[in-house]
């Protein structure tokens, strides 16, 4: 555990050191400069990356990137930068950036090629892999998810390789009902609507974290995919 925190810890030093060339570029930068402020888009309520605390303050490790990435540029700018925080959902991330509402996006972002074609990415500073949360001691490995439902966020990495996952373990009609957001597929395993939820581990042992001991992430006979976050802004043009 020790180990994945210090890599983690270095990747973000690495990325906080090359900020200011990573993160904008042309008119992305020349707006920004002029204007004084950052747009950032983030997740409101993805424990532990972005989210409200008892205290209704915007929190998480994202929100700590935001802001540093902010700090920089402005000091490369030889200026202090505000940052306006936007509230994004995972369908809205991507068009925010394309459309100009944001001129950065720190929100679970993984990093794939055919977003490629329409945004440009930071290097990757979070490494992370995704299980299924079950309530505790009912199911031992992925196998015993077959035939039954699982919960996942529509238009996430996360979503399709559900059903691949379930497809490989030789379910022919995999049952994965998508939801629009963290709460809802938290409250969906809660309530008994499905038996898992998958998705990445931090944001699974962020929620289980409200109900001690209730929940576990079930691992099993196939590895957990590989994720990445990524500070993600409008290509150049």
């Amino acid at each position: 555990m020790q180990k994945r925190v210090w890599k983690s810890v270095l990747v973000l030093a690495v990325v906080l050191m090359l900020v200011p060339c990573i993160c904008f570029a042309g008119p992305t930068y020349d707006k920004v400069k002029e204007a004084g402020v950052v747009k950032a888009g983030l997740m409101y309520n993805s424990i532990p990356a972005a989210y409200f605390n008892d205290k209704n303050e915007w929190v998480g490790f994202d929100v700590d990137i935001a802001s540093e990435v902010v700090k920089r540029i402005g000091q490369s700018m030889g200026k202090e930068l505000k940052m306006e925080k936007i509230k994004l959902n995972n369908k809205t991330r991507i068009s925010f950036l394309t459309s100009g509402r944001i001129d950065m996006s720190t929100a679970n972002m993984t990093h794939k090629r055919e977003r490629d074609k329409t945004i440009d990415f930071s290097i990757t500073y979070f490494f992370d892999g995704e299980k299924i949360l079950a309530k505790k001691g009912k199911y031992k490995n992925h196998k015993d998810f077959v035939g039954k439902k699982l919960a996942s966020m529509q238009g996430t990495t996360s979503e399709k390789n559900a059903v691949n996952l379930l497809k490989s373990l030789g379910d022919k009609k995999p049952k994965v009902i998508s939801f629009q957001d963290e709460p809802s597929c938290f409250l969906a395993l809660q309530q008994g609507k499905v038996a898992g939820w998958a998705t990445d581990s931090t944001i699974l042992i962020g929620y289980a974290a409200k109900e001690p001991g209730k929940y576990e992430t079930v691992t099993g006979v196939t590895p957990s995919t590989s994720r990445s976050r990524t500070c993600g802004r409008t290509a150049p043009t």
